[in-house]
């Protein structure tokens, strides 16, 4: 029986339980640390996961996350407090009292904010006085409440709040006013600024917060069982931000300015936000020294992007199978890159002659080219150099000679590689075959810095494997096997579109198909070698200075695609946008793993008809003309119509 696939995933927000973690030991360390951080990432990326492991309750409830971490929670001296922007009522805090000044509002929802994660606190520190990691007598919570309730006598709403409370009743007392305040919004009740200011403590942004962190903290400094006089500290975990209205983010910005330890936060965005360093009060921005600004999508490399795959994946194994000590090594899974072993079997397999002749050509100059000895980068290969031949044919280059030097083969090879994918895309043209995806590099490219995205694509390659866990990280999978599996995840995220969530399901699946047939259409481009001398074009720059009406539904659409993680925006300035296909969708319309790299200009009209024509037939030649008119692909061209060059043709 075939094993239960260690791949599978949902979002985390989705599982039943969460028993896995991997720690990224280049991220989790900054998050831990006292300073702020903005957690940025677009979604698949790991975001919840990183924020959940610093919560208090999955550090104290889960065995496998206490694997990952040192020491336990008195050591690491740490709270971690984690909410999730979604499931409270931030969207009624916009809605509510629209006729009031901005200055209230951002009162109102700093303190909402604050008795949200000092109800949380309270549940913790309790938690951990229960567990003998705190252990402090009932004068000292006496103390600690009666000195909130000194500071801020508007918490209390009831007569019997004036005696002694201890910190469960505190925490009750925190929570009842809360869902106060939540009612008032959620209702829509009209109240006066002067008995909102009678009714709950309105001070400066992250006021109570600060103030009741800092009792918190003396109190746990002072009673700590392990490390007494130590000082601790409170991470505030605000997951999925980019919900929040403009005046909520700078409401959290201005709480982060303001704060100091111990209380710090972790904010996650799916990308940068627009408020990014505003803040409400006047001539005060945040500045590094305020926070850090992880950017997952640019800190991770392609080696760092491949350490957490495949950590994430060495966990998920050895949970499922046992095999403790057994590390998951994609490459060896899936292969190393070869381009000319995808080529060698799409030719040998065709009836067309020009494939014969390539593969002639490429037999002819091997041993010219020697593959070996042109640098370390140069990927190894039992089969006849095929890509190297096209493009030299092409691109009528010159070949080195017996007598060149070691760094002008070096540099010939290098120029060659930079082709490489382009060639490959060209040749499956212009045999007219589909383009087929295996090997590791293609794996993590394609899942562009995306966790999900990796898993998906390893999850259809398993099932298409029909190996048991153990044997199949010990098994190199058949290259036709991965191709189908491959294809088959990018089909299944390309029909997703209409089901993700977006704002705009039918428009965002019209324009995001569109890319991706202009894409690959760009890219195998025959005539007059454009798809060989401007490789991988689908970078798609589009002026946003034109001051159209139509400009702000086209970005808010092209924004929503690519938080769903169909598109990238790589620039958004003033004058433009830059934005590619999603990697992960390669295999669905045939273009290169590595996504898009030379830009190509579209004009916002032509965007426009790309997603509003609901007709097919009419947006399939509307797609048509658009794509004739960028790639100039007219009419394609006989393989072999030059001569390979001379030896020593310069």
């Amino acid at each position: 029986m075939i094993s239960k696939s260690p791949f599978r995933v949902n979002r985390f927000e989705l599982e039943t339980s969460h028993n896995l973690y991997y720690l990224p030991p280049d991220v989790f360390p900054l998050l831990e640390a006292s300073k702020s951080t903005y957690l940025v990432g677009s979604r698949g990326t790991g975001k919840t996961t990183l924020m959940k492991a610093l919560s208090w309750e999955e550090q104290l409830s889960n065995p496998f996350l206490r694997e990952q971490l040192t020491g336990n929670i008195a050591t690491r001296r740490y709270i971690g407090l984690y909410l999730r922007a979604p499931t409270h009522q931030s969207v009624s805090f916009s809605k509510w009292m629209p006729a009031a000044a901005s200055h209230l509002k951002a009162a109102v929802f700093s303190l909402y904010i604050d008795l949200l994660w000092l109800e949380g606190l309270i549940d913790a520190v309790t938690t951990l006085c229960h567990r003998r990691l705190l252990r402090f007598p009932a004068a000292a919570e006496y103390s600690v409440t009666a000195g909130v309730l000194t500071k801020h006598p508007e918490l209390m709403s009831l007569p019997d709040h004036t005696g002694k409370l201890t910190l469960k009743r505190f925490g009750a007392l925190l929570h009842s006013r809360r869902r106060e305040l939540e009612n008032y919004a959620v209702s829509n009740l009209t109240v006066s600024p002067a008995d909102l200011a009678r009714l709950f403590p309105l001070g400066q942004i992250g006021d109570l917060g600060r103030s009741v962190g800092a009792a918190m903290e003396s109190l746990c400094r002072e009673h700590s069982t392990v490390g007494k006089g130590e000082p601790w500290s409170f991470k505030v975990c605000l997951d999925e931000a980019e919900c929040l209205d403009s005046l909520h983010r700078l409401v959290i910005n201005t709480a982060v300015r303001l704060t100091g330890a111990p209380v710090s936060y972790v904010v996650s965005y799916v990308r940068p936000i627009r408020e990014m360093t505003e803040t409400l009060i006047p001539n005060l921005t945040l500045q590094k020294a305020d926070r850090e600004v992880l950017q997952l999508d640019e800190m991770y490399d392609d080696k760092a992007f491949m350490r957490l795959a495949e950590g994430v994946s060495t966990v998920r194994i050895q949970h499922l199978s046992g095999m403790k000590d057994s590390t998951f090594n994609t490459e060896s899974v899936l292969g190393r890159l070869d381009i000319n072993a995808l080529l060698s079997g799409i030719l040998q397999a065709s009836e067309d002659p020009q494939a014969q002749q390539l593969l002639a050509l490429a037999n002819e100059l091997a041993p010219r080219l020697k593959t070996g000895e042109t640098g370390d980068e140069e990927p190894e290969s039992n089969q006849p150099p095929i890509y190297q031949a096209y493009i030299i044919d092409r691109l009528t280059l010159p070949l080195p000679t017996d007598a060149s030097t070691k760094e002008r083969r070096a540099q010939a090879s290098a120029e060659l590689r930079k082709r490489m994918v382009a060639a490959y895309l060209c040749i499956c043209s212009q045999m007219n075959q589909q383009v087929r995806y295996a090997f590791a590099e293609m794996v993590l490219q394609m899942s562009d810095k995306c966790i999900r995205d990796y898993l998906d694509q390893m999850h259809e390659i398993f099932i298409k494997a029909g190996l048991e866990v153990a044997a199949f990280t010990t098994t190199q999978v058949a290259l036709d096997i991965q191709d189908s599996a491959l294809k088959s995840a990018s089909k299944k995220k390309k029909e997703h579109i209409p089901s993700s969530g977006v704002g705009s399901p039918a428009e965002t699946q019209r324009i995001v198909d569109a890319l991706g047939q202009l894409t690959a259409r760009l890219q195998t481009t025959l005539r007059d070698n454009r798809g060989l001398r401007s490789s991988e074009r689908g970078l798609f720059v589009l002026n946003t200075n034109t001051g159209e009406s139509v400009l702000e539904a086209v970005r808010r659409l092209l924004k929503e695609a690519a938080e769903a993680g169909f598109l990238r925006i790589v620039e958004e300035g003033l004058d433009q946008w830059q934005f590619r296909v999603h990697c992960s969708l390669a295999a669905a319309y045939g273009f290169s793993y590595r996504g898009a790299y030379y830009s190509t200009r579209l004009r916002l009209p032509e965007v426009v008809a790309l997603y509003q024509e609901a007709d097919s037939k009419r947006r399939a030649e509307t797609i048509e003309e658009i794509g004739t008119a960028l790639s100039g692909d007219l009419a394609p061209l006989p393989l072999f119509d030059v001569l390979p060059p001379a030896e020593g043709d310069q």
